[in-house]
Parts: C-alpha cells; sequence; structure tokens
C-alpha cells in the first residue's frame, strides 16, 4: 500500500491480461495494492506503458493480454513503478472475493434513510423517451445520476423510503417492472447487430429466451442464473464466464447460411473462477430457448443441498452433459 496520511480502504490490483476473446485468460495478480487517489494515475501508466510496447504486427494479438504474456506479471509490475517513480508495497495475493452478482431490486444504501433502485435494462435497452424519463425521476426523487451496472443496467440511487413506491410507479409507466425474476436483471448480450459480426441481433434473441424462460418457470426462477450472449469469437457478451453462455455463428441450412449457437455451461468469477465448457456445436439460433429451458429444469429438478448452476453442473462431465441437454425440437 502507498504510504499516505489518509485513511483511503486500500485497492488490490490484478493485471490487466483478462480478456475473454478467443482464446480468453483470466488476470493474473499483480501482488500490489494502491490508495484509491493513486487510481488514475494508475490506469493511465498501464495504457501508456501499452500504447508503447503493445504488438501491433498481428491484429489478432493487439491486446494487452498479449504483452503480458509476453513480458510476465514481474515485468509489467516493475515497468508501471519505472514510470510513477513509485515502490509498491508487496502482498501475498489471496483470491478476492467476487460474486459477479448484481444488486436486485430495492436495497438500502449505507447513508441512513436512503435507498437504491436497479432498474433491469434487459440487453441494455432503452428509447430516448425511457432515458429522459429516467434522468426525470432521478433529480426529482434521489440523487441526480444515473449509475450504469457491468449487466447492462441502471441504478436510481439516494431515494427516500417515503418516495420508493413514486419512483415505482414511474418506472411501471415507462415500462420497467422491478418485480422480475432474477435472470432477467443478470442477462446480457452484445451489440453484434450494430458491429455486423454476429448472424443476427443477439439483444433480440436474448429477449426472446428471457421473457420464455420466465413464462416457463416465474416462481422456481430464484437464482441468477446468467445468460450471457456475443454475437463472435470476441465475447464482447462475456459467454465464457456466463452460467449459460452463447456464442453466435453461421450454420448451412442447404443453399442458406441461417443464426445459430455455441452452447456453454458453468462458467463464473470470484474463488472459483472458471471459463465455461462448450457442450453443443451449431444449435440453430429459434432452437436455443428450448436447450435452455431444459438444462434451467434439469438443475431446478435435481440440485442437491441448494447447489450453485455451477456447482451442479460440474458433476457431470462433457459427454454426459452433451446427453443431459440434448432436446428434439422443430420449428
Amino acid at each position: 500500500m502507498l504510504k499516505s496520511e489518509n485513511l483511503y480502504k486500500p485497492i488490490y490490483f490484478e493485471t490487466a491480461e483478462y480478456g475473454l476473446g478467443y482464446p480468453p485468460k483470466l488476470a493474473k495478480p499483480l501482488g500490489i495494492a494502491i490508495n484509491p487517489d493513486m487510481v488514475v494515475e494508475f490506469v493511465i501508466a498501464m495504457v501508456e506503458i501499452y500504447r508503447d510496447y503493445g504488438m501491433r504486427e498481428n491484429k489478432a494479438k493487439a491486446r494487452f493480454k498479449w504483452l503480458v504474456e509476453l513480458w510476465g506479471v514481474e515485468k509489467i509490475r516493475s515497468m508501471i513503478e519505472d514510470k510513477m517513480g513509485i515502490q509498491f508495497e508487496r502482498y501475498e495475493y489471496k483470491q478476492l472475493p467476487t460474486s459477479g452478482g448484481e444488486h436486485i431490486g430495492i436495497n438500502p444504501q449505507k447513508q441512513e434513510n436512503l435507498w437504491y433502485i436497479c432498474v433491469p435494462l434487459l440487453g441494455g435497452r432503452l428509447n430516448i423517451k425511457q432515458m429522459l424519463a429516467l434522468t426525470d425521476i432521478a433529480e426529482k426523487f434521489g440523487w441526480p445520476e444515473l449509475r450504469l451496472t457491468p449487466h447492462q443496467n441502471i441504478i436510481l440511487s439516494g431515494i427516500q423510503e417515503n418516495n420508493i413506491k413514486s419512483v415505482i410507479k414511474r418506472l411501471q409507466e415507462i415500462g420497467f417492472n422491478i418485480n422480475v425474476t432474477p435472470i432477467r436483471y443478470t442477462a446480457i448480450a452484445c451489440a453484434g447487430g450494430f458491429c455486423g459480426k454476429s448472424p443476427e441481433d443477439p439483444k433480440d434473441r436474448l429477449n426472446e429466451i428471457i421473457n420464455y424462460i420466465e413464462s416457463k418457470f416465474s416462481k422456481e426462477l430464484t437464482d441468477s442464473i446468467k445468460i450471457y450472449i456475443s454475437g463472435c469469437p470476441n465475447a464482447c457478451g462475456k459467454h465464457p464466464i456466463g452460467d449459460i453462455g452463447l456464442q453466435g455463428v453461421y450454420i448451412r441450412d442447404g443453399n442458406n447460411l441461417i443464426a445459430g449457437y455455441n452452447l456453454f455451461l458453468g462458467g463464473a468469477l470470484g474463488q472459483k473462477s472458471s471459463f465455461a465448457r462448450l457442450i453443443k456445436r451449431n444449435i440453430k439460433a429459434d432452437y436455443v430457448k428450448f436447450y435452455i429451458e431444459k438444462i434451467i429444469s434439469i438443475y431446478l429438478k435435481n440440485r442437491k443441498n441448494n447447489e450453485s448452476f455451477k456447482e451442479f453442473y460440474e458433476r457431470y462431465n462433457d459427454d454426459e452433459l452433451q446427453k443431459i441437454v440434448e432436446v428434439n425440437y422443430s420449428v
């Protein structure tokens, strides 16, 4: 930890080798701690190091993770210290608790008598009218700010308890229901329909999947099973670390190419970080919801002692999972 007279809680850093595009890699610990007032300078130093030394010869390797792979953690740490003119205090790295979860629903803040509300935006989608309405709600009933979450949702904060009902009513008027299943809060999809790398718009497909799954398991879905969709191997939708990950592919259907997905199971962050396993290739896009329905149904019926989705499916090898998840539907 940097020597400082302030009372900031130290921040523990891993390297930026973390990257989910093919091939995916998890971060490695730098084994240092810094105070929050140094974060911006620290990030600038890392960016400048990559700017000056990052690999540009091959577009596929023009990523910071490959510089870490080439140099190693010790050299990265040394370069940052040299650039900042600071010797960081070392610490013995231990995996910090990371749930990868979401701030679901209405929750109290640490400030007395204040609450925050997480608004579920499926796939991060909202229109201009909704965006303006959300800013109006924030200004009238809470702190004049909107906070974004890694699961593509928006948080309204600083709301007094006597205003919660008014906020919920206003949110419903613009199309947002707070009392939905956790699976809607934690589902994400990339913007593949915008960048053109996906065979279809993953956000549209996510909307179809979540609506279908909620219609089948409206009462049973108390867990935030994470469905992550990416339109291509670049993994902007983080499919390698989802409970259920989907990666867009093109499938040949006669003389035509149609949209499809590869299915992954069991990814996670935190103390048991792991990448999801590829279980099924080339599922026609219109069939995907049926596969997910079966996967969730088997989990809900057969899990033991409230085990997590990841823990349940870790009990099976890949061959067993391929047989378990298989469905026969015609569209």
